[in-house]
């Protein structure tokens, strides 16, 4: 599972490694999508339309609730974690006790 705010280069590596992704962004790609066996995203894009302030809508405890809906539904083994969450040590610890974080836990990020 990849998890953050662009994980479309994560989920790219990981899918040629030959993993399964799943992915909770912020954006939700096109071409993310097309990599994903599912991605859940924070925003939904509207071909033609701006998806507004990032900071108006970011609120990095929603990544928590769409890595419980993906987990409600497949097993996962690991996230990688890509931008966003790094100051937001609660919801990486939260995090890291769904589904363990791959690098460097959330102690060394704090």
């Amino acid at each position: 599972m990849v998890v953050g705010i662009d994980t479309v280069p994560i989920a790219n590596s990981a899918k040629e490694a030959g993993h399964k992704i799943y992915a909770a962004d912020y954006f939700g790609d096109v071409d993310l999508r097309h990599v994903c066996t599912e991605c859940e995203a924070v925003i939904e894009q509207k071909r033609g339309k701006s998806c507004g302030k990032m900071e108006s809508k970011f609120k990095p405890e929603v990544f928590l609730k769409i890595t419980k809906s993906l987990l409600e539904k497949y097993e996962v083994d690991a996230s990688l974690l890509s931008s966003g969450l790094d100051d937001f040590f609660d919801v990486l610890h939260e995090l890291n006790g769904l589904v363990p974080i791959l690098g460097n836990s959330p102690e060394v990020i704090e």
